[in-house]
């Protein structure tokens, strides 16, 4: 859903009242990888995203290649090898150049149109891989690309987007960047109403995780008890060697500046 939906309040709710486990942050290793690469505090990049900066921010060269750094150095090599992703192979000039007003410009610079550009999956190999083998009921807030939801339905053992209904979107900035608007061609296994109140909110929610367990415990029923544990011992990795998502050595097609940038939002006045 758009931002303000209530996706974080649904969360928090069913973790204090539902006994689920807990909540992923698809951008968690994006916001502490660009406090780290650009010297903010995690301030900026939580309840101050839309703010100005005091000055417009440069991602220069050598930020660029800070962050490539970052983006290697958080992948496992059985993942994604040296090989397949070497940031010392990348041309820095691609991306670099650019000027931000508001934390959430930058975010969305280097969270889409950077990293999307180089290795479209990244954000959900740092949140996903690291707790799809972890038992429990999980929130990923944040869900807003498709390859995210892809990923995802991979990576988990059950899977079911959610769409929350009834609020009106929350818009920052003159521009709409993909980030804030490919999430509704997302198919939802459901959709929760939030135009009433916060309790009418919550009992709508718990009918619709009434909904997901019905479809669990009819999917796990006409399964075999070796399909059974084959599901729950897998430890493949959602991520295809051949996934063409990825840019690897020996094949960089780069977007031109015009094309991987296009989203952004530029109007610096």
């Amino acid at each position: 859903g758009p931002k303000g939906c209530g996706k974080d309040v649904l969360a928090d709710y069913s973790i204090k009242n539902l006994n689920a486990t807990g909540k992923i942050i698809t951008a968690s290793f994006l916001k502490k990888m660009c406090s780290k690469v650009f010297g903010l505090g995690m301030d900026y990049f939580s309840e101050n995203k839309d703010n100005d900066f005091l000055q417009p921010v440069e991602l220069t060269n050598a930020l660029v290649k800070k962050i490539l750094l970052e983006m290697r150095a958080a992948i496992p090599e059985k993942i994604l090898s040296l090989k397949e992703f070497n940031p010392y192979r990348i041309g820095v000039q691609n991306y670099s150049g650019r000027f931000f007003k508001t934390p959430r410009q930058l975010l969305q610079y280097v969270g889409s149109d950077f990293i999307h550009a180089i290795c479209k999956p990244f954000h959900c190999i740092t949140s996903y891989e690291a707790v799809k083998n972890k038992p429990g009921i999980w929130f990923i807030t944040d869900l807003r690309f498709k390859v995210e939801n892809n990923y995802a339905s991979k990576c988990f053992k059950f899977f079911y987007p959610v769409k929350i209904i009834g609020r009106n979107e929350v818009k920052a900035g003159k521009e709409e960047h993909l980030s804030e608007k490919e999430w509704k061609e997302i198919q939802p296994f459901a959709t929760i109403d939030n135009s009433g109140s916060l309790d009418d909110f919550y009992k709508n929610a718990i009918l619709v995780f009434d909904k997901i367990k019905k479809d669990i415990n009819e999917k796990l029923s006409i399964m075999s008890e070796a399909e059974i544990n084959q599901l729950f011992d897998s430890e493949k990795p959602a991520i295809d060697n051949k996934d063409p998502n990825i840019i690897r050595i020996g094949r960089f097609n780069f977007s031109s500046p015009s094309v991987a940038n296009q989203h952004i939002v530029r109007d610096m006045e």
